[in-house]
């Protein structure tokens, strides 16, 4: 399976179960997290990254999360 992360350039949909991948701009920090009910209103960025150093730019892309754990659901039946 192929993962394209996508930008937040399109939102995912309100409601949606997505993956997130936040890194910095040296690439030196990824963090990854799943957002259960995507909420473009309330989701807070900043939370994500709070306990890392802040002399970074931080950039953010996402994934929707069905394909991802339905391809997983698949390799792990027996």
């Amino acid at each position: 399976m192929s993962l394209t992360w996508r930008s937040f350039a399109k939102y995912p949909e309100q409601g949606d179960t997505i993956y997130i991948h936040c890194f910095t701009d040296d690439g030196c920090h990824h963090k990854f997290a799943k957002v259960n009910f995507f909420n473009a209103v309330s989701l807070d960025f900043q939370k994500i990254v709070q306990k890392t150093p802040n002399n970074h730019k931080w950039q953010f892309s996402w994934l929707p999360a069905k394909p991802i754990e339905e391809n997983y659901d698949k390799s792990t039946a027996d």
